[in-house]
């Protein structure tokens, strides 16, 4: 005799894939679906180079705890930003609900590119300190980050039918999020070693010689500034193509959601 399945297996798995498979096709029933996982993807350019933040300003001389700080205040400034930026996008969405938040969201973001230059081409820090511009430039670099919580993850709530906006965003996560992080970090060493001439080192960064320093510090500068740039540069078009597609796919979220519910 064959042993007998418990009552309800093979049911309860049908059910699952059924859930996985109605979440899926919720998840990507509109236009603007397929826009925010690329941009979702791309957004997380700025995170992958940041990696790399404070060994570029050891390089640039600063001891561990100054460069620590350095990337503190870019956290701090991502805090900040988040409550006053964030607050922000909300009342601009507000008064305007088709274009408000992606309008906003598109100023910071392309504001982010300029910020960036500043950091990498401006004046690097001497004499193993932060300069006052240096702590804001960072600070203004975390707070452009805000995009990513204020902007892409509420697109969500906006397009994907309630009863399935926390498997969206779990989707989302892993389509977008997980293949990111496995690119943005290891393209952000591969530039800065054959392209932009990093020397690998098994020396300490404070006992080497100063040339080679200001050479790896070039480098990796260079290195995160373009993936930055490049990536909120394609952060920005998607935006923009979502000006055509966020305000009708919305409303038909919106429409199916009073259905839904009656």
């Amino acid at each position: 005799m064959k042993p007998s399945e418990p009552k309800g297996s093979t049911s309860e798995s049908k059910d699952s894939k059924t859930d996985f498979l109605e979440a899926i096709t919720a998840t990507f029933k509109k236009p603007s679906s397929y826009l925010l996982l690329f941009t979702i993807y791309i957004s997380d350019a700025p995170f992958g180079a940041f990696v790399y933040m404070i060994s570029y300003l050891q390089y640039t001389g600063l001891s561990d705890i100054m460069a620590g700080v350095g990337c503190a205040t870019a956290l701090i400034g991502g805090f900040i930003g988040g409550a006053s930026l964030g607050k922000l996008i909300t009342l601009c969405h507000n008064a305007d609900q088709n274009y408000g938040r992606l309008s906003v969201g598109t100023l910071i973001v392309a504001s982010r590119i300029l910020i960036v230059i500043a950091i990498f081409r401006g004046p690097m820090p001497t004499g193993g300190k932060l300069a006052w511009f240096h702590y804001v430039e960072l600070a203004l670099f975390g707070a452009s980050l805000v995009t990513v919580s204020s902007v892409d993850r509420t697109i969500i709530a906006d397009i994907v039918t309630k009863d399935f906006q926390a498997s969206a965003n779990a989707i989302y996560r892993s389509f977008a999020g997980i293949p990111s992080s496995a690119t943005f970090v290891p393209l952000c060493g591969f530039l800065a070693e054959r392209v932009f001439g990093y020397t690998p080192t098994t020396e300490s960064v404070h006992t080497m010689p100063a040339e080679l320093k200001a050479l790896n510090a070039r480098a990796l500068g260079d290195s995160m500034m373009y993936i930055i740039c490049v990536g909120t540069a394609i952060n920005v078009v998607c935006y923009v193509a979502m000006l055509f597609t966020y305000p009708n796919d919305s409303k038909k979220n919106g429409s199916q959601t009073q259905n839904s519910s009656k």
